[in-house]
């Protein structure tokens, strides 16, 4: 993760300082403890859920300069806090490269596009542009802003990850195979034509010694089997 050094105003400091007391409060070193053996690994982890997460930021108002202090401090909570409160319309597409160097944790990766990527109007072009990096965390981001934005994309878009999904499908990185799975499976939850037509495309994975396929088809297969009965 890159550290940044800003001024910012009394009033952010202010409420910088109120996010961060409420967080050390809502602290559960157990919770740290568990996601560092599991390597899950931040600068700073005070164990709070995602829920309690989630509620903090409603308690605040969107804003970017109190955003950007929140994701400065590279400690967990105050990073997917910001991922909250950043308001869509203000964050551009340099801002989104900057962010998304910084992230190193499946949790992040898939917060930061749901919460935030997802929405921006330019999501499609990102996506399309991200998932054909080397950079795994950042492919990885492409396919979750695919799968959580695509009612944003364009079918072209879609056709396009979709032909990435097969360059990338033997990547054995957890964060890439969970979000091409995800997907995958919005590709096929709009109807029953649709998830018999990605239930085909991951057919072949089945009998695969590679890990990150057996564990896309049987994601997909799975979902899409019970979602529509098949």
């Amino acid at each position: 993760m890159t550290t940044k050094y800003m001024y910012f105003s009394a009033e952010v400091q202010q409420q910088l300082h109120s996010i961060k007391r409420k967080i050390y409060l809502k602290m559960n070193g157990v919770t740290a403890e568990q996601m560092e053996k599991i390597g899950v690994f931040y600068s700073k982890n005070y164990g709070v859920s995602l829920s309690e997460i989630k509620h903090l930021s409603e308690e605040y108002s969107k804003d970017e300069t109190l955003a950007q202090a929140l994701w400065y401090e590279k400690i967990r909570e105050t990073m997917l806090v910001a991922t909250f409160l950043y308001p869509e319309a203000d964050f551009d597409a340099v801002r989104a490269e900057e962010w998304v160097s910084d992230v190193s944790t499946l949790e992040l990766a898939e917060n930061l596009s749901r919460n935030l990527l997802c929405h921006l109007p330019f999501v499609g072009v990102k996506a399309e542009e991200w998932v054909r990096s080397d950079n795994y965390w950042k492919c990885a981001i492409g396919f979750f802003c695919a799968a959580f934005g695509w009612n944003n994309l364009s079918l072209d878009q879609k056709q396009e990850i979709l032909l990435q999904v097969k360059q990338n499908r033997h990547i054995n990185e957890v964060v890439v195979y969970r979000a091409m799975a995800l997907f995958l499976r919005k590709q096929g939850s709009v109807n029953l034509e649709d998830a018999k037509t990605m239930l085909s495309f991951v057919d072949c994975f089945a009998a695969s010694s590679n890990r990150a396929e057996r564990y896309i088809y049987e994601e997909v297969q799975t979902d899409l089997k019970y979602r529509f009965d098949i």
